[in-house]
């Protein structure tokens, strides 16, 4: 297997890992921000 594959995969990895709890944070931003503007 071609060595840059190996290190694709693996950034794809940590990419994901590091995105995750962002993502699922959005929706607690989105509802702190509703409550204290009254949107």
């Amino acid at each position: 297997m071609f060595y840059g594959w190996k290190l694709a995969g693996l950034a794809l990895l940590v990419i994901g890992l590091a995105s995750g709890p962002v993502w699922s944070g959005v929706g607690l931003w989105v509802k702190a921000l509703e409550m204290h503007f009254g949107w």
